[in-house]
């Protein structure tokens, strides 16, 4: 039996424009609002970079097919192993669980710029809006350029935000297979909340009522957890991860 929608009204459509257009000014990412059962854009904004030199109201007439006619090649297969992953995993989550908890998905690919210029961007995808059946509505889609090291992760990857789990899509299984997540302690959270906000070893000391030592062993620890090699590395995992 088909589900009945019903429509958004303009009130909501343009709280959901205010939202996504604060979102993307603080965030510099370029947002999506996208109507679930249509694959619609019912809101897009962001940075003409990201929407490889087209307007917002050029990108929202185009849909899908703006992933379709920009997205590198060797990477369409990528998108749409997405699409139907999060599907599929959406569908095996109770209905119950799906208003309860959040899902963030994430994956990597490359945008075609200008015909010539591979941008390398983190697509993440939040299914959203809940009807009376449980089923998601719309989908917020933030594309963000890829931190450095992204391209080093492997396949696709969901976090349940309530239960901080994570599970990587395995493309040669064709399932999602659950991660060990990454514990961070309250120290290893304040040194990198202090580092992104630009803090010294030494003032992070001082606002940690740490010695020097500790925090320079602790940092370290920090750096062997997340296999990275210095603190602007390990801020973008813990981003891109939603650890902090």
């Amino acid at each position: 039996m088909e589900t009945s929608y019903q429509a958004f009204s303009n009130i909501e459509l343009d709280l959901l424009e205010q939202l996504s257009q604060a979102v993307s000014h603080t965030t510099y990412a370029t947002l999506f609002i996208i109507e679930h059962r249509t694959h619609s854009f019912y809101v897009v904004k962001g940075h003409p970079l990201l929407l490889c030199g087209h307007t917002e109201e050029e990108v929202r007439e185009m849909g899908l097919s703006f992933f379709v006619e920009h997205i590198m090649p060797e990477d369409r297969q990528i998108l749409e192993t997405f699409k139907q992953a999060m599907h599929n995993y959406m569908c095996a989550v109770s209905k119950e669980e799906r208003r309860k908890g959040c899902y963030i998905f994430s994956c990597f690919f490359h945008l075609l710029v200008g015909g010539k210029a591979k941008l390398p961007v983190q697509c993440e995808m939040i299914p959203m809006a809940f009807d009376d059946n449980g089923d998601y509505r719309l989908v917020y889609c933030k594309l963000s350029l890829a931190p450095k090291n992204a391209q080093k992760e492997d396949g696709l990857s969901v976090k349940n935000t309530m239960s901080n789990k994570v599970w990587t899509y395995s493309m040669v299984r064709q399932r999602w297979e659950e991660q060990a997540s990454v514990q961070l302690s309250k120290l290893e959270h304040s040194i990198l909340m202090l580092a992104s906000l630009g803090h010294t070893v030494e003032e992070i000391a001082d606002a940690t009522h740490k010695s020097l030592s500790v925090i320079k062993h602790s940092k370290q620890r920090l750096f062997d957890k997340l296999c990275v090699k210095n603190i602007t590395e390990a801020i973008c995992i813990v981003l891109t991860h939603h650890l902090l």
